[in-house]
């Protein structure tokens, strides 16, 4: 998958800049849930994992729910 690495590379930045003793043996081992929380937000705030999203299609249908009466004989 093209751009692979690229994303590896960036979270393992947001992990080393979030918490420097990730680096250690037992430091992934020794982080607490805010740590968790704090680098969770600054991966999105990075766009990080968002590019293999597919962009939805916006665009409501038109005249849902809505009868169309073209009969005005009545």
């Amino acid at each position: 998958m093209p751009g692979e690495n690229e994303q590896i590379q960036k979270i393992f930045d947001v992990l080393l800049r979030c918490s420097p003793d990730f680096n250690t043996t037992n430091g992934f081992a020794n982080m607490t849930h805010s740590k968790f929380e704090q680098i969770s937000c600054q991966m999105k705030i990075d766009g990080i994992g968002e590019a293999q999203k597919q962009p939805q299609n916006k665009e409501e249908p038109r005249n849902l729910g809505t009868a169309v009466h073209t009969n005005t004989s009545h």
